[in-house]
């Protein structure tokens, strides 16, 4: 069986579309990868970040807490208003993350920590 000239052009422009058109799709394709591992990126940097943060707000703490035996009020005020900023950035490290941070913490009935 013989194919017309005609057929021959038609399957041949028939193919380079298709693989055109794979091409594309593969573009369109990566071009959401590329996105998605942007964003994932950027999530992890503002983790990080944060993590950053609190470790520091939980040094300061730390070192803060050395001299509690001349504190003032002024001073458990200040104290208690950065272990808030600390305990803030721990939950929204624990809500994005589904991570339990293990920091100790005081009971403030006993004055008994914990870890």
């Amino acid at each position: 069986m013989k194919l017309l000239l005609q057929h021959k052009i038609f399957i041949g422009y028939f193919l380079l579309m298709a693989i055109i058109g794979s091409m594309v799709a593969i573009v369109l394709h990566e071009r959401k990868r590329v996105a998605e591992i942007e964003q994932e990126s950027i999530t992890i940097f503002q983790t990080q970040s944060n993590i950053s943060t609190t470790h520091r707000h939980i040094t300061v703490l730390a070192t803060f807490g050395e001299s509690v035996m001349t504190w003032t009020d002024k001073d458990c005020e200040l104290y208690r208003t950065r272990r808030l900023k600390a305990d803030s950035l721990l939950q929204i490290l624990y809500v994005r993350n589904k991570w339990i941070p293990s920091v100790p913490y005081c009971s403030t009935k006993r004055n008994i920590c914990c870890g």
